[in-house]
């Protein structure tokens, strides 16, 4: 059993996106929360790149979170 870091909260804004993107292609993490209410059209080459990195190592997991008022949307980019 090894330690795995987590990037917690891709698509909280394309700015951690591209941080987090850059730690997974360099090997420094191996796991992924993704906040899929907060994706939009403006991080979708984010997302391709995320999804390139098809490697069996990596742990994913999807968060949603719940912000009074405001509309709970899953998008079905991520499949």
């Amino acid at each position: 059993m090894g330690l795995i870091i987590n990037a917690d909260d891709f698509g909280y804004s394309k700015v951690f996106n591209a941080k987090m993107l850059d730690l997974i292609e360099k090997g420094a993490t191996k796991s992924v929360t993704v906040l899929v209410d907060r994706l939009n059209a403006e991080q979708g080459e984010q997302v391709f790149r995320l999804k390139k990195q098809d490697d069996y190592k990596k742990v994913w997991s999807l968060g949603i979170s719940c912000t009074p008022g405001r509309t709970l949307r899953l998008l079905a980019i991520l499949t």
